[in-house]
């Protein structure tokens, strides 16, 4: 699968060409929604493209953007900072300390799920579900299993 990352003002674009069949991004959210279907491609979000989203003033399209982000992301986003840190470091004192490598999947840093990529802003937001998500994401558990222990 690939992952395709779409800057704002192209989710904006897309929602657009989503909502008017005339607009000339229209044929690209079609095509782009297709490659998605098809588990070829995903678009994940970031935290910031959502706290963009959300804040928008006009709730008509503050919807279509949200509703293109959602069909292309199918809730798709990049982990949480601090979670990406703990991998990242746990993998580079493996190297320096000659232990063997930490096993990952491909896309390790991309997760479904909406409320994984918040850490610290979930407490911010007032989301109960949002900060109990961002407490287990400390470690991401599935990242977790798939590394190989050393006994």
């Amino acid at each position: 699968m690939r992952v395709l990352f779409l800057d704002q003002n192209k989710w904006i674009d897309l929602a657009r060409g989503m909502k008017d069949p005339s607009h000339a991004a229209a044929p690209v959210f079609q095509q782009l929604r297709q490659e998605v279907e098809a588990g070829r491609v995903i678009c994940p979000l970031t935290i910031t493209q959502i706290l963009e989203t959300a804040k928008r003033n006009d709730l008509r399209t503050r919807t279509d953007v949200a509703t293109a982000q959602a069909v292309l992301s199918r809730g798709h986003v990049y982990r949480s900072r601090k979670a990406r840190l703990l991998v990242e470091m746990r993998i580079a004192l493996h190297k320096i300390f000659d232990e063997d490598p930490v096993a990952l999947p491909q896309h390790w840093a991309i997760v479904p799920g909406f409320t994984l990529i918040y850490g610290r802003v979930a407490k911010k937001l007032g989301s109960k579900h949002a900060v109990s998500c961002a407490k287990r994401d400390d470690f991401p558990e599935d990242v977790e299993k798939a590394q190989h222990r050393v006994d």
